[in-house]
């Protein structure tokens, strides 16, 4: 649990992969939740109010009608994925001796990715402990 919820302490590679995972499966998991239970988060009606198909592109004078509960059953599932994908970076980027801070420039588009992926993702952490905690697989300097 202290892998998924906690922001403290150093995670290897496998670690974040795995929040990765997790994070990935609960935003899809509450996804399909949400649209089972309460239906279509999105959909579409002509200018005359009837409801256009699903499976067809809407005309450009169509009119989005949104499904609040829907989409706030989703947004619950989406803030837990979120807390998961954040405890996860952060701790990995304790282990490659930098700030939580750092986790951010993964929100930048495209860049931020690129970055999680080749920093985090991909980089060894450092060896031995730091200010972050010991590290993770138990190496001493």
């Amino acid at each position: 649990m202290k892998l998924l919820f906690s922001f403290f302490g150093r995670t290897g590679r496998g670690g974040l992969w795995l929040t990765a995972v997790i994070s990935l499966a609960v935003s899809l998991i509450a996804f399909l939740i949400a649209e089972a239970y309460f239906g279509v988060m999105l959909s579409f009606v002509g200018p005359d109010g009837t409801p256009l198909p699903l499976d067809q592109m809407p005309p450009d004078d169509a009119v989005p009608v949104f499904n609040v509960p829907a989409l706030q059953a989703y947004l619950v599932g989406l803030v837990l994925a979120t807390w998961i994908y954040l405890a996860g970076s952060i701790k990995r980027a304790h282990d490659r001796g930098k700030s939580g801070w750092w986790v951010l420039i993964s929100f930048i588009p495209v860049v931020g990715f690129i970055w999680w992926l080749i920093d985090l993702g991909i980089f060894e952490g450092e060896q031995g402990p730091n200010k972050y905690g010991p590290d993770p697989r138990g190496q001493a300097s």
